[in-house]
């Protein structure tokens, strides 16, 4: 829900359909996402959030 609350559900749908297959799986299949994971920070790093706006996305989602 938080991606779609900061509204950038778009970007990471097109930053998950260009990666590997593993990724794609994991991301649709995940119920759970970890911020220490490869996967998520790759992803973070693609979207260009620093490491405080990654920390302050992850807040907020776990207030959801």
């Amino acid at each position: 829900m938080q991606l779609v609350i900061t509204g950038i559900k778009p970007q990471v749908d097109a930053w998950i359909s260009s990666q590997d297959e593993i990724v794609q799986v994991a991301y649709e299949y995940s119920g759970t996402f970890v911020k220490s994971e490869p996967m998520m920070q790759a992803g973070f790093v693609a979207l260009g959030f620093t490491d405080q706006q990654r920390d302050d996305f992850f807040l907020a989602a776990s207030k959801l």
